[in-house]
């Protein structure tokens, strides 16, 4: 018998988590509306202990073994706030640099991102550290479908020098308003904006210049890399997961981040219990806010007792335990 554990997930909800937390701008995978999303998807029934693991359990304190439970699904809310920060760094592929351009401004990085000169973004906390990298999704004149971006994606000047903006404004006569785009010369990887290999300085632009820019550097593809070594309580729980490879506009516009498992475990020293993952099959959904989508089944073995348990995530941000006896 599967019994739901409503109480893990509201003690859960009072605990702010550590890691891939941003910092301001983009995305907002904010850890506060998080914890109050997860309470108020608790609501205020008290927590029902009689029935969980009742078949099994003897006279076991249930609150002590399966306090391992939260603290890993309180590790997972982490992959919220890694995935709105990734969609923080392709919206600043797909408009920030667009916006960097139109303004005549150079640097779009987004807060909380380095860029460590070889291809690599990084963004990281005590607990947590993400790695995002870039790809090509067609052949161009510099390099084929699939080779790795080593420029600096952020920078105008990395597919425009000194790129600027003249607007012909008519005061008497505002619907003949024109602009044109200049720039001294074409950057690295100037054929990413969707122009062709050879584009020639100005370059006539409207509103849907501007958003076919934009959708040409969606194209760009990425991947990502979380690791995570993080301390809930008395369980220490670790984790490496990489997302599979998409084009920056998809998870724009709503498709999924898959996030494959390498490895994940979860200990709790004083019980002498660890968490096993089974199973892993969890997406993050862009939203307002972003959450999680999918399940993780596990078994808990040593310490008092051993059971098993599935982490169901429906659109949200907090996982709803389920656990059994073995």
């Amino acid at each position: 018998m599967k019994t739901i554990l409503p109480w893990i997930v509201a003690a859960c909800a009072t605990v702010s988590a550590p890691g891939c937390v941003i910092t301001s701008g983009g995305s907002d995978g904010d850890e506060d509306g998080a914890s109050d999303d997860a309470a108020e998807d608790v609501g205020e029934d008290e927590p029902d202990l009689d029935t969980v693991l009742i078949e099994c359990r003897g006279d076991v304190d249930v609150e002590q073994t399966t306090q391992i439970v939260a603290d890993f699904d309180q590790s997972i809310h982490e992959m919220v706030a890694c995935g709105g920060l990734t969609v923080q760094l392709c919206s600043a592929i797909v408009t920030g640099v667009i916006d960097a351009i139109s303004q005549g401004t150079n640097d779009a990085t987004p807060d909380a991102w380095t860029y460590d000169g070889e291809g690599t973004y990084e963004t990281d906390s005590a607990m947590a550290a993400m790695t995002v990298r870039f790809y090509q999704s067609e052949d161009t004149s510099f390099g084929s479908q699939g080779d790795l971006l080593t420029e600096n994606l952020f920078l105008a000047s990395t597919y425009l020098v000194g790129a600027r903006v003249d607007v012909d404004f008519d005061p008497q006569n505002p619907l003949s308003t024109s602009a044109s785009l200049y720039f001294d010369a074409l950057g690295p990887y100037g054929e990413l904006l969707g122009l062709g290999a050879n584009p020639q300085s100005p370059i006539n632009v409207d509103l849907g210049t501007w958003d076919q820019l934009s959708r040409a550097l969606g194209n760009i593809s990425f991947d990502a890399d979380i690791k995570l070594d993080d301390t809930q309580m008395q369980t220490t729980i670790r984790y490496d997961v990489v997302t599979e490879r998409m084009r920056a506009n998809a998870l724009i516009d709503g498709s999924p981040l898959i996030f494959d498992l390498q490895q994940a475990d979860a200990a709790r020293g004083d019980l002498d219990q660890d968490l096993l993952v089974q199973d892993w099959g969890i997406d993050f959904v862009n939203g307002s806010p972003g959450a999680l989508d999918g399940e993780i089944e596990f078994t808990v073995e040593g310490g008092p007792l051993d059971y098993a348990g599935v982490l169901v995530y429906d659109n949200s941000t907090w996982g709803t335990p389920e656990l059994s006896c073995l």
